[in-house]
């Protein structure tokens, strides 16, 4: 076997340096953070939000505030890549509202540290740390300035009845790339720890691994003991990739579905953290399809996946991983990670789903989330729905959908239900359609949108939907409409944006009959549907066309996928 030769920065080398931090700055933090009358202290970690989006999308929000609700966090955790392409102080700020104001509003502390895309904006990384400090319960600190990175920090944690700290979070900013030139000197061909591709992720500082050496030792001698501590950074450690690797005969946990993106030089951090020996946990980002976790030489290297689906993800990957740390003993972390979807949500434990009606709305009511398209229009409060008698197939129950208001900004007309098919959730196997009756006659003019498509949903979490809208510039997708009444389909064509609609040049205004919409047609993203593709919901997205449509309700009844027409 070939030996590798990095640069590795011994901890010796930073061992003797002096900071001018004293203890009572180490232990000031704007929101304290204290053990539970239960002796716990949880802490939730959320990775790679990765999102430009202002604000966030609604389906990452959700997912961020069903996280929280689950496993009530006492502190919250965002490892870097929290968002791109920041160019404004303003557009941050409003960033993070969406992003952390659930969060914010059941006033639960969270920090966050730096990725390798939170600065490829117009925004420095200390821009944006006022902006981050700005909000009432962020508790991170810009740190110190005289070392490499911006948030490098250590939050103590005391006892439930102490007044010193029973255990320490330690946040650490692992840069963003390394220098062109410097690459190109020290980089091979291909990393041995990511598998290929580039090579250039950056690395902890010397001096930064000093500052935690000095602010470890500070501790010690005001407490008395080393205090435990978990640390959390965006770019893993090489000896992530290593304990993968060797995790024969070790506890680990999770899944590794794409290749470690270390960097290729060693700092040295690992050393010094089992040199020290107060650090027994180390949590990273940056890699979103990795979500194991190892137990290493006693620390455990962990991943934390994502609960984002603004950047590449797996629907059964989506979460994020929770820290139990227990008082009596904080040395001895438990974690795990807490999935959006249930693991069980796979391929291999659905059945196909069959050509019949999966949703009439005659009995028990399905779920129906309404959200904003992709994170834009106004607030879905201004959709109501309820089930009405005779707007039906052959007069029975209809979901009837009122939009009660209208913008002159098209755009904030937007919104999309999501149906949930429940325990009648499966494959779509070999159905070909989507078939639904509508009804947009209207209560009291003709209904017709700018814009519309229909789609399903491959994931539990009801987000990522294949929809005809992603099959962007195709001009003749059909679909297919029969008139109440009658026994002839009628072919129609979507839009250049894979929608119908007067703007798409194929209205339905007054249409009342069953409408049927070809699955090899829809999307996610640039993805087509399979046969062992799940499908969990049926997607609808509408926008009216005018402001006679508000306070207009349509109707929509006997939903089924379909084998033929």
């Amino acid at each position: 076997m070939k030996k590798l030769a990095l640069f590795v920065t011994a901890a010796a080398l930073c061992g003797s340096a002096v900071f001018a931090t004293d203890i009572a700055d180490i232990l000031k933090t704007k929101k304290e953070l204290r053990f539970n009358a239960d002796g716990t202290f949880r802490v939730l970690v959320l990775g790679d939000v990765q999102s430009s989006a202002v604000p966030l999308q609604e389906s990452v929000q959700a997912n961020i505030r069903t996280l929280v609700d689950r496993e009530k966090p006492d502190l919250v955790l965002f490892p870097g890549d929290n968002s791109i392409r920041m160019n404004s102080e303003e557009k941050l700020r409003t960033y993070l509202k969406s992003m952390v104001g659930y969060i914010e509003q059941k006033q639960i502390p969270w920090a966050h540290a730096y990725g390798n895309h939170d600065h490829e904006g117009a925004l420095s990384k200390e821009a944006q740390e006022a902006v981050y400090e700005s909000f009432e319960w962020c508790v991170t600190e810009r740190g110190p300035k005289d070392i490499a990175g911006v948030g490098n920090c250590v939050l103590p944690v005391y006892g439930s009845k102490s007044n010193k700290p029973v255990f320490c979070v330690w946040g650490i900013d692992s840069g963003t790339y390394i220098s062109g030139n410097f690459q190109k000197q020290i980089a091979p061909k291909v990393s041995p720890f990511k598998g290929s591709g580039s090579t250039g992720y950056d690395y902890i500082r010397p001096n930064q691994i000093a500052w935690y050496v000095d602010t470890s030792k500070k501790l010690e001698q005001y407490v008395g003991n080393k205090v435990p501590g978990l640390m959390f950074f965006h770019i893993a450690l090489q000896e992530s990739f290593f304990a993968w690797e060797n995790r024969e005969g070790l506890e680990y946990t999770g899944e590794k579905r794409e290749g470690v993106c270390s960097s290729i030089v060693n700092s040295g951090m690992f050393a010094t953290v089992l040199e020290r020996g107060d650090v027994k946990a180390i949590v990273n980002g940056h890699d979103h399809i990795n979500d194991y976790m190892v137990k290493y030489a006693g620390v455990i290297l962990a991943f934390c996946s994502t609960p984002s689906t603004a950047s590449y993800h797996k629907v059964d990957m989506l979460g994020g991983r929770v820290f139990v740390i227990n008082e009596k003993s904080p040395a001895e972390i438990e974690t795990y990670m807490s999935y959006i979807n249930k693991r069980t949500d796979t391929v291999e434990n659905l059945k196909e789903v069959k050509s019949d009606v999966l949703v009439d709305f005659e009995g028990e009511q399905p779920k129906i989330n309404v959200t904003n398209f992709d994170g834009e229009g106004i607030d879905p409060n201004a959709v109501k729905l309820s089930t009405v008698n005779g707007k039906g197939v052959n007069g029975s129950k209809a979901l009837a959908v009122t939009r009660t208001t209208h913008s002159d900004s098209a755009w904030r007309n937007n919104f999309e239900l999501h149906v949930s098919l429940g325990d009648k959730a499966g494959m779509i196997g070999n159905a070909k359609y989507i078939k639904v009756y509508m009804d947009f006659t209207g209560q009291t003019s003709q209904i017709d949108f700018r814009k519309a498509c229909v789609g399903f949903f491959n994931n539990s979490a009801m987000v990522r939907a294949f929809r005809t809208d992603d099959n962007d510039g195709s001009n003749n997708l059909k679909f297919y409409y029969k008139a109440d009444g009658s026994s002839n389909w009628v072919t129609k064509t979507h839009g250049g944006d894979g929608c119908f609609g007067v703007e798409q040049s194929s209205s339905v205004k007054g249409l009342k009959g069953w409408f049927a919409f070809p699955i090899e047609d829809m999307r996610s993203g640039s993805t087509a549907p399979k046969a062992e593709t799940p499908a969990f919901g049926i997607y609808f997205y509408f926008c009216l066309s005018n402001g006679s449509m508000a306070n207009n309700a349509f109707y929509i009844d006997s939903i089924s996928f379909a084998n033929e027409l």
